[in-house]
């Protein structure tokens, strides 16, 4: 609520979830944690990850009494096989990550990649221009560094000569054209 500073907290973007107003925001905010408490603890919501995933301590034991391979992790809340999904994208990211180690070198090639395919020049991308070619280009450049190179948004930001938001926002606006395009 602003009250102390947490710096791995983003509080602008979590009121802007509740309203553009920052008193409305806030008001909006204490009563969906509001009503959140009053919902009480939910049960599959709580414990490690192979014991939540699996439905309890019951479920485990059982599973390993039938010799079924569980695979768990406490980071992600999911099944067995979502588990392992998740636990194969993250590796097959850090071996594209670690095979694209210069990202220096790398995000030059990217750059100039995207720009050949829209027509757009180095000098217009790094401008701060609005055009749908420039941005749709900053886009695309924004998320195969983050993807592939891995680089931060800050990172991307300082590169292309715009905001560390307007980074992230361009991420998710690819990462969402992405999976329309997967048909997701």
């Amino acid at each position: 609520m602003g009250r102390r500073p947490g710096s791995f907290v983003d509080t602008r973007y979590v009121l802007r979830q509740f309203s553009n107003d920052d008193a409305r925001a806030r008001k909006a905010y204490r009563r969906f944690v509001g009503e959140g408490i009053a919902l009480g603890r939910n049960s599959h919501l709580t414990g490690g990850g192979l014991v939540r995933s699996s439905g309890g301590w019951s479920q485990v034991v059982s599973a390993r009494r039938r010799k079924e391979p569980l695979k768990g992790d406490e980071r992600i809340l999911g099944d067995s096989d979502f588990v392992l999904t998740v636990i194969s994208e993250a590796e097959k990211r850090q071996k594209r990550q670690f095979h694209n180690a210069n990202p220096e070198m790398r995000i030059g090639e990217i750059m100039r990649e995207e720009c050949r395919r829209r027509q757009v020049s180095a000098t217009e991308l790094e401008s701060g221009i609005k055009r749908q070619n420039v941005t749709a280009a900053r886009e695309a450049i924004a998320l195969r560094c983050a993807r592939d190179l891995g680089l931060t948004a800050a990172e991307i930001a300082r590169r292309l000569g715009v905001g560390t938001s307007a980074i992230t926002k361009a991420i998710q606006r690819a990462e969402k054209k992405s999976r329309q395009g997967d048909g997701e």
